[in-house]
């Protein structure tokens, strides 16, 4: 049967099994704070943020985006992270031009949230990397008080200016999280986490994988 783990047959210039020995060339690293370290190794691609007298701050790992439509998945694990700080958001990324403008580029995010207490997940709107811009909403939020922690499969699909975010406890069966127009067309994708405090945190990612079509059929 299907396994979400398996290697596509077929793989695009998109997807991704993480295991090469160094990030692959066609990634690139977001790192304005310069507090990233994203390497590949068996367990898949890690992405390690080293202490920093930062207080908050994202970074994450990007790729330009396709033409829409698109639908890209992959797999959070925030139980099994290693985390000197008492929370975390990691996820993915949908972003404006983060080369040209990494301090204040608009970004949103769906990202996987652990603080000592709890677990869940935020669709997240952010224009600066610091969160302290004009702009850093949480759009939708939801707490996994259904017995069920991490780890869970994430995807975001977007066409015509529609971006649907959706998660599965089996990468087989997905429900919506949310829906919503957004204000740009995204020019990147890939990764986003941050660290709301000066600790270091290291997160593992097994595969990414995308297809140009907004629907998603096995």
């Amino acid at each position: 049967g299907y396994s979400p783990f398996t290697a596509p047959a077929t793989a695009n210039g998109y997807d991704d099994e993480f295991s090469d020995a160094a990030l692959s060339a066609s990634w690139s690293e977001w790192d304005v704070p310069n507090r990233l370290l994203a390497t590949e190794d068996t367990l898949g691609l890690n992405i390690d943020t080293s202490p920093s007298a930062a207080t908050f701050s994202w970074t994450g790992v990007f790729k330009d985006a396709p033409a829409s439509p698109w639908s890209m998945w992959s797999y959070v694990n925030l139980s099994a992270c290693v985390l000197d700080t008492n929370s975390n958001y990691f996820g993915l990324l949908i972003a404006q031009d983060l080369t040209a403008s990494p301090a204040v580029a608009d970004f949103y995010s769906l990202v996987a949230t652990r603080t000592a207490a709890a677990y869940g997940f935020d669709f997240r709107r952010t224009d600066d990397y610091t969160n302290a811009g004009g702009l850093s909403v949480c759009l939708v939020t939801v707490s996994l008080n259904d017995g069920k922690i991490f780890p869970y499969f994430v995807r975001a699909r977007y066409a015509n200016g529609v971006l649907s975010c959706d998660l599965s406890d089996d990468g087989i069966s997905w429900r919506q999280f949310s829906i919503s127009s957004i204000n740009f067309t995204p020019w990147m994708i890939g990764f986003t986490m941050i660290i709301p405090g000066p600790g270091s945190t290291v997160m593992r990612v097994p595969f990414f994988s995308m297809t140009n079509s907004g629907s998603f059929n096995q």
